[in-house]
């Protein structure tokens, strides 16, 4: 019988293994959560809280890509298989993607992520949301 207590300051440790330098850590860890996201008593709600989180320090700043990446991956992936459902709101990840700079960020491979995972959620949610105010910021070439 598995039990499960809510605990409201744990982060799953895959959480912060998104941004390992090893690619085998990286998939085993999304792939963790992604198996957390599909058991009912967890549910993707809690894997997309946790995920969209700010970022520790260590993990900040231009010159690192793997952390927000791999989220920005991961939230997508999470769009694809469970679509929207009471927690992944547009505003919840939209605002992390313009919270972390993702659109404009030093890295192609964290403005490609931040790309697939707004083209995701539009695919979702569609014109029912105004989506000037997450857009506002990229160039016109972003845009198109």
């Amino acid at each position: 019988m598995l039990i499960l207590l809510p605990l409201p300051y744990f982060v799953p440790p895959q959480v912060l293994k998104l941004g390992d330098n090893q690619p085998k850590v990286r998939q085993a860890s999304t792939d963790a959560l992604l198996a957390l996201a599909r058991c009912e008593p967890v549910g993707p709600d809690f894997v997309v809280r946790h995920v969209t989180k700010a970022l520790p320090k260590r993990q900040t700043g231009n010159r690192i890509c793997r952390p927000l990446e791999s989220r920005l991956q991961l939230l997508r992936n999470l769009l694809v298989d469970h679509g929207m459902g009471p927690h992944p709101t547009t505003e919840t990840v939209m605002s992390f993607v313009k919270e972390n700079g993702a659109t404009s960020h030093t890295f192609q491979e964290v403005r490609t992520a931040a790309r697939e995972v707004t083209v995701a959620l539009y695919a979702k949610v569609g014109d029912d949301v105004d989506w000037e105010p997450y857009l506002a910021g990229l160039r016109v070439k972003q845009r198109e």
